[in-house]
């Protein structure tokens, strides 16, 4: 029995959904949004072209823009991943845990987003950190981990 065709622009569209709602929550995003959504337009210093990792393992490859700005960092993905995945506003006091730590050979930064207990972990590129610095410290916040300094 061969397959009607016609159902094929239905049930795509409802995977690729399926698999969005799947990352965001699994990953945490969806946590972050029902606390951090962003109220205005993302302003500061754009990082396009991001990565980052997730709880269990959710990749952002190459989806992210980050934008560092004196309140805050905020997070969108690119149009085609941002079913759920509204755009986030982390403000500086709401990150913690902040360190480098060395994943087989490369460093990276890993924080929590969020205030605990709800917070989630997260891996970004460790040229961020740069970017970030000045207004971690502004915050208070503290940055460890080995070559954090």
């Amino acid at each position: 029995m061969e397959m009607p065709l016609w159902w094929i622009p239905f049930i795509l569209p409802a995977i690729w959904a399926w698999v969005a709602l799947i990352v965001s929550f699994v990953g945490g995003w969806w946590r972050l949004g029902r606390e951090y959504r962003a109220d205005s337009e993302p302003s500061g210093d754009r990082r396009k072209i991001r990565s980052a990792t997730f709880e269990w393992m959710m990749n952002y490859n190459n989806v992210l823009t980050v934008w560092v700005s004196p309140d805050g960092m905020y997070l969108r993905t690119m149009f085609l991943f941002r079913l759920f995945h509204p755009t986030l506003f982390i403000p500086w006091r709401d990150i913690g845990d902040i360190r480098v730590e060395k994943v087989l050979l490369w460093k990276c930064l890993r924080c929590r987003l969020g205030r605990p207990p709800n917070g989630v972990r997260v891996q970004f590129p460790l040229d961020l950190l740069e970017a970030m610095r000045e207004h971690l410290v502004r915050a208070g916040v503290e940055i460890g981990g080995a070559s954090a300094g």
